[in-house]
This record gives structure tokens, sequence and C-alpha cells, in this order.
């Protein structure tokens, strides 16, 4: 014989499981309160860096001609012109706005032989630009860096 159902909660002693739901229950919101405030502080916890992009100015070598005072063209190598070598590449000039010079230079993109690489750095160090066009062109990073970055793309073909 089965016990009448009210008589066996009430004759019977509950499980111990049951005593401690009010506790899970609290400790279930206490859990989700403290991940949402852990989250939140992660998310605030680090600054967000500022993208520091270096400014640009690409010329082809007819723009830079107009803004330079001198810049010869980039010649192509005898030999390698003999050897039907071709390329494409791209330099880029840090220019000092004081006084329009090439201060250093770096090969962003190489031509593919290093012999082209060659007679466009050596060219390109030469060139001079005109410093007051140097000012009305660069941005404000550029005047506090004292510095105008120019990428000059140079094509070899035959």
């Amino acid at each position: 014989q089965r016990p009448h159902p009210e008589m066996r909660s009430a004759c019977l002693p509950r499980h111990p499981a049951v005593a401690y739901l009010p506790f899970v229950r609290s400790m279930r919101a206490t859990l989700c309160v403290g991940l949402i405030l852990i989250g939140s502080t992660a998310a605030f916890a680090t600054k967000p860096q500022i993208s520091q992009k270096p400014h640009y100015l690409t010329l082809t070598p007819a723009q830079a001609a107009r803004v330079g005072a001198y810049t010869p063209r980039i010649q192509y190598p005898p030999l390698a012109r003999a050897h039907g070598m071709k390329g494409a590449g791209m330099f880029r000039l840090h220019v000092s706005l004081q006084t329009g010079h090439v201060k250093s230079l770096q090969i962003e993109r190489s031509t593919g032989h290093s012999s082209l690489d060659t007679a466009a750095t050596n060219t390109l160090r030469t060139w001079r630009f005109k410093p007051e066009r140097l000012q009305e062109i660069a941005d404000a990073t550029a005047r506090r860096r004292g510095e105008l970055i120019v990428r000059v793309p140079v094509i070899y073909t035959m």
C-alpha cells in the first residue's frame, strides 16, 4: 500500500537537496552578476589604442617633379635591360620638411631584381624637394615629426 501523498510529505523527512534550493538559486544570480561585472571590467580595463598608421604621400615621378627641386629620372640599368629584367617597386622616402633632402629611404616593395632596386635607390637618394611646397602638403603629424614620408612607385618595363 502506498501512503497518502499528504501524509508522505508531512511524515517523511525532506530530501537534503531541497533544503539548499534557495541557496543554490541565490548563488546562480550572484554568479551571473559577477560574470557581468568581470566582463564589463575587462572591456573597459584596456585603453583603446589609437591607430598609429603612418601618413604617406604617394607621388608619381611626374608629380614629384612639380614638388621637387631636383628629381632626376630613374635610369634603366643597361645590363638589366639587355637581360630583359622587368619589375615594379614602391620606395619610401623620408624627406626633411626644413631642407627638402631625403633623410632616409626604404624599399617598401622590391622590383624583384637587386640591380633595378639599386639603380632606383641611388637615384632617389639624390632627389631634393622644395621645402615650401612640402610645408603646404604636409599634415600636422608630418609637421610634428619634421619629415614627410613620400612613396614613389618605380616601374621598369621593356
